[in-house]
């Protein structure tokens, strides 16, 4: 039983940030259970883009590889989630600072924000850049073509 001298003096937890919704911060995220942690990524979702083309082709909706990252961590009372995009990192300090939200400071700092696609030169080439062009199937197989490149 904690003494009341204990508890005068609470423990407080470790804050770790995660920059990235994507697999590795979920992943991190996932895996910290003794800790506070806060992940902020610049949407309010994670999109299983293995499966993109799957949507691009009308074999899956959006809603299928598509999961809101509260939904994903519901059961995880120990997360956050910041939807910002981060400005800069001030190691020193331990300070995050972001565009619409006040700093956060950190014990531990997991950055994991994700790739970009490379087309080598070509530009809507991508099934990612098609499908949110025009938000369909006709343009991606035009732009696909073999005859057309």
């Amino acid at each position: 039983m904690d003494t009341p001298a204990r508890l005068a003096h609470p423990v407080t937890r470790k804050r770790v940030v995660i920059i990235g919704g994507g697999f590795g911060g979920m992943t991190a995220a996932r895996c910290l259970r003794d800790v506070d942690v806060i992940l902020i990524d610049r949407t309010n979702h994670h999109v299983f883009q293995p499966l993109l083309y799957q949507v691009a082709t009308a074999s899956l909706a959006p809603g299928d590889i598509a999961w809101p990252l509260r939904t994903v961590f519901r059961s995880q009372p120990n997360m956050r989630i910041v939807m910002d995009e981060v400005l800069s990192i001030d190691c020193t300090a331990h300070v995050v600072h972001l565009r619409h939200s006040t700093p956060l400071t950190f014990d531990t700092l997991i950055v994991t924000p994700g790739s970009r696609h490379a087309y080598f030169g070509h530009n809507g080439v991508g099934i990612v850049r098609t499908w949110t062009q025009d938000h369909g199937r006709c343009r991606l197989f035009t732009r696909t073509d073999p005859a057309r490149i």
